[in-house]
């Protein structure tokens, strides 16, 4: 069966992103076969390329219009991008990515419910697409194990935020259809009637936190940043990291005429970027990064409401500058960039838009 997409690109409203130049295509698929059409205009001297997503391209993207076939290899999902672009002026580009699904991964997809009650999170996970048998597994982020299940439970020893991921998978077809989802659950433990709740702020890498509890006679409130330095104990502290990463902030609710009856936490995860500022300014939209995980390719946009000089710059977790992915003029209205990233190492990275003391920063994550 063959199946037809169209994508039409409007002026202000989808893909446009530097000068004059804009594209609308088509693509359709059959089998394992991708065909994408092309209809662009606004360069010169036009130049492009089609990305297929594994690791092929076809670069004979010199005119204006351009039929174009390619056939993969195996069943998969894949981004396919398109780039067009005029050789003679770096300020006309147009870029635009899709997702193809192939044979069976065309209908392998999960999705995954998850709600907590104190200490204990509750999975619902709907798979489908996966032939008989398929598996389910679910690892709940503490290091207790996994559940090959597709509805569980699992009550965590203390309170904080864990990183837990379902997936999906048919056995006989691993390589197509393979689902993985990942959440940031945050559980918090209470008991004898206490219960607390936390308020966190931040200006830059300076953390504020406010612990408001209830149920003790006598409160007792401690705050531990999760960057294992000396807890705060109070209802309200201030604490500065100088280390950027991922945190946990919790904070402890007691009774100290019953501590053994009366105690109670609440957590919270942060991002914390030491070096970067925070964002600001007159940027109308937040920048964009999408995909994000990526293995591979990425496209970045943002909306300005000026022609500025900006830069966009990619920080490693300690602030270190990695890579300066554009260093130029924007175009009034959206902008979007096509970046390889598949030459850095797997991990967590930071993008800083910047013009003149505006910036904004957006977190970015290279997967394997």
């Amino acid at each position: 069966m063959k199946k037809i997409c169209t994508l039409l690109v409007f002026i202000g409203l989808s893909a446009i992103t530097w000068g004059q130049c804009n594209a609308t295509y088509t693509w359709s698929v059959d089998g394992l076969t991708v065909t994408v059409n092309i209809n662009a205009s606004g360069a010169t001297v036009p130049t492009g390329a089609i990305l297929w997503g594994d690791g092929s391209a076809q670069t004979d993207f010199t005119a204006n219009t351009l039929s174009a076939s390619h056939t993969f290899a195996a069943d998969g999902a894949y981004s396919v991008c398109i780039v067009y672009f005029d050789a003679n002026n770096q300020f006309c580009q147009w870029s635009e990515c899709f997702q193809a699904a192939l044979g069976s991964a065309a209908g392998c997809t999960l999705d995954v419910n998850i709600t907590t009650n104190g200490l204990t999170a509750n999975v619902i996970a709907i798979g489908q697409g996966a032939g008989v048998p398929h598996e389910y597994v679910i690892d709940w982020g503490d290091g207790s194990g996994f559940s090959p299940d597709s509805v569980a439970s699992h009550t965590y020893a203390t309170s904080g935020a864990y990183n837990l991921c379902v997936a999906y998978t048919d056995p006989n077809n691993q390589g197509n259809c393979t689902v993985y989802q990942c959440d940031t659950v945050n559980v918090s433990g209470t008991s004898g009637g206490c219960a607390a709740q936390i308020q966190v702020s931040n200006v830059g890498n300076v953390y504020t936190v406010t612990i408001t509890g209830s149920g003790a006679t006598s409160p007792v409130y401690i705050i531990n940043w999760g960057d294992g330095t000396q807890p705060t104990q109070g209802s309200t502290g201030t604490h500065t990291y100088t280390t950027s990463g991922a945190f946990t902030i919790c904070g402890v609710y007691g009774d100290a005429t019953n501590p053994g009856g009366c105690q109670a936490s609440d957590c919270q995860n942060v991002d914390v970027t030491v070096g970067i500022q925070e964002a600001a300014g007159n940027i109308s939209e937040s920048m964009r990064i999408f995909p994000n995980p990526t293995k591979e390719w990425s496209q970045i946009s943002w909306t300005s409401a000026n022609r500025n000089q900006i830069s966009i710059i990619l920080f490693d977790l300690l602030g270190k500058p990695v890579m300066e992915v554009f260093n130029g003029n924007s175009t009034i209205g959206e902008n979007k960039l096509m970046m390889d990233f598949s030459s850095l190492s797997s991990g967590i990275y930071f993008l800083r838009w910047q013009s003149g003391s505006v910036n904004q920063t957006v977190r970015f994550v290279k997967s394997n």
